[in-house]
């Protein structure tokens, strides 16, 4: 069985639907590995992320969500 890769948070308030990549630091990805994550949170701070491992699926989320 695959482990899910994806989680529900709250914290940071209004954060845009959007994919982003991991910052260089290496604290995002210490234990997640990926090419970046899908991510949106509201104005309460409700919020989820969903981690995306292959770059491919990474550009085509990128695309699709700039033609929104």
């Amino acid at each position: 069985m695959k482990v899910s890769c994806d989680f529900v948070w709250k914290g940071e308030k209004d954060r845009r639907l959007s994919v982003y990549r991991p910052c260089a630091c290496g604290v995002c990805t210490a234990n997640r590995k990926g090419v970046g994550y899908l991510s949106f949170s509201d104005e309460d701070g409700n919020g989820f992320t969903i981690w995306i491992q292959r770059e491919q699926v990474f550009r085509k989320l990128r695309s699709a969500l700039r033609r929104l």
